[in-house]
């Protein structure tokens, strides 16, 4: 099936008024991206937009003059374009034109104004910066306001990320995060890459999302090939998914009430947590699911278990009702770190952040491609994952009790899903199968958009001759990280770990 109409080519005049008619018509960004082709003088910009109808996307460029490219803003149409354009800024060297606020995204204050390492031109290492003495931020003044930096290097084990708060008293003023401490490069990684191991690599982007990114390259390879994936696959590929967004849920719900507090809820949810994992690792090999996704195909060592699924989902829910019944834990949740409807729709908001704050099923869930549920063999199990809605009480109100309602809702449909699924893949146990790829095939693009755990994935590619020349990346994270400053706002100081634990963010599947 064609994941993509043939990209739009427009005009530097023509791209604002295209981009804002698919917008008000209920599309929405996936991403945007660039290419650097100096053997034509341009550097491409790609608008990836998702449409949740036939076709699923839509794509537009719009090419730059290499030597001087200079980009109109389109920040006052989406909020999240404007941040892909400072991304574009920062790793290209497009200069934008009309940007509300053209500040470093990616770059920190030490990199170099000129260095832009998507270029291909640019040189691979940089060798040991000065360090400077000073790194700008804004300033919040005022009478009786004073400044709180956590990070980048915390007390837990957690990756790096650095959050300033300007405070009065007890109450957030505002709070400013700096991320990109664990900027790796990826996109880098990827060029010249053979397609077998850019699979590898994308499995290694996030850790808690390896099937989510590994999933998406396989699907975004198979798009470019033209490579057809059977029901059964499909299916086998949708358990792995499930898998991985079981084990990350069931670690959710266990942190929230561990920063309440409620330790006793965190040790029973981290032992299911870890039969979770050997579960995977029965599977896979992998305790994290790696190298079970294949180009063309899965490979499973064993088959999956149904009553594994029917056990574990009695044990959460006695564990879920200990959480929920307890009135000091959840009056603790319940009106802390709100995130409204409107912030959360402006922001782009994806994933269980989006529903948590009453934005419908149907504008936040990626249509997929290959990972699609095989109708014609999920419908003779009797169980329709597209018709279970959210229904807790707080859902909706973007709040930390919301934030962990989606999840507990999410957590109880995957497993029944995942129970219903094991049965028909009781006797799926298959070695991979090499697909033939051919070093003579010429450029192709391909575009994978799944839903992962934590919300919206999308991949876009363009092969050449066997091989990966550019990979553009985008993670839920990415979507969701400006939200954690606006729901902050007015909260105390001490409900930081607790509101930043109920959006649980990559930092590097943000990073990159």
């Amino acid at each position: 099936m064609s994941s993509i109409v043939p990209a739009t080519s427009c005009s530097p005049r023509d791209i604002a008024p295209v981009l804002a008619h698919a917008l008000a018509n209920g599309a929405r960004v996936a991403m945007v991206g660039g290419e650097d082709r100096p053997s034509e003088g341009v550097i491409e910009i790609n608008y990836l937009l998702v449409n949740g109808v036939e076709p699923l996307f839509s794509e537009f460029t719009l090419q730059l003059d290499r030597s001087k490219p200079r980009l109109a803003s389109m920040a006052n149409l989406d909020f999240s374009i404007g941040r892909f354009e400072r991304e574009l800024a920062d790793q290209f060297g497009v200069i934008l034109v009309g940007h509300p606020r053209p500040a470093r995204l990616v770059k920190h204050a030490h990199w170099p104004e000129d260095y832009h390492p998507l270029l291909h031109d640019a040189p691979p290492n940089l060798g040991t910066l000065p360090d400077r003495s000073d790194y700008p931020f804004l300033e919040v003044q005022g009478d009786a306001v004073y400044e709180i930096g956590v990070g980048p290097i915390h007390a837990g084990i957690i990756e790096p990320g650095h959050f300033r708060f300007s405070a009065v008293g007890e109450s957030i003023i505002a709070m400013k995060a700096r991320l990109w401490f664990v900027h790796r490069g990826i996109e880098k990684l990827f060029e010249g890459v053979g397609l077998p191991e850019a699979i590898t690599l994308a499995e290694k982007i996030s850790g808690d999302s390896s099937v989510g990114h590994s999933l998406a390259m396989t699907e975004a390879i198979e798009d470019a090939l033209g490579i057809e994936i059977d029901p059964l696959t499909r299916l086998a590929r949708q358990h792995l998914l499930n898998m991985e967004q079981m084990h990350n849920l069931i670690s959710d719900i266990g942190a929230i009430a561990n920063d309440v507090a409620f330790s006793i809820v965190n040790s029973f949810s981290s032992t299911q947590r870890e039969y979770a994992l050997r579960e995977n690792r029965r599977l896979t090999g992998h305790r994290l699911l790696r190298g079970a996704i294949r180009l063309g195909g899965v490979a499973f060592r064993e088959p999956p278990d149904p009553l594994f699924f029917e056990r574990l989902a009695k044990e959460m829910d006695e564990i879920v009702e200990i959480f929920l019944s307890n009135v000091m834990a959840m009056d603790r949740l319940k009106g802390t770190g709100i995130l409204s409807t409107i912030d959360a729709r402006a922001i782009g908001c994806v994933g269980y952040v989006a529903l948590a704050s009453g934005i419908p099923n149907a504008e936040v869930v990626a249509p997929t491609i290959d990972t699609s549920r095989a109708d014609n063999i999920v419908a003779n199990t009797g169980y329709d994952p597209s018709q279970q809605t959210p229904g807790a009480a707080s859902i909706g109100s973007g709040d930390v009790a919301a934030r962990l309602e989606v999840r507990i809702f999410q957590l109880r449909s995957v497993l029944a899903e995942l129970a219903q699924s094991a049965l028909l893949l009781e006797s799926f146990v298959t070695a991979s199968v090499p697909i033939s790829i051919s070093s003579s095939t010429e450029r192709a693009t391909g575009v994978a958009c799944l839903e992962s755990w934590r919300g919206r994935l999308t991949h876009r590619i363009v092969v050449d001759h066997g091989r990966i020349i550019r990979a553009k990346v985008v993670d839920p994270s990415f979507f969701n990280w400006p939200a954690v400053s606006i729901s902050l706002r007015g909260a105390m100081v001490a409900d930081f770990p607790l509101i930043n634990k109920s959006f649980n963010l990559s930092y590097a599947g943000n990073d990159l």
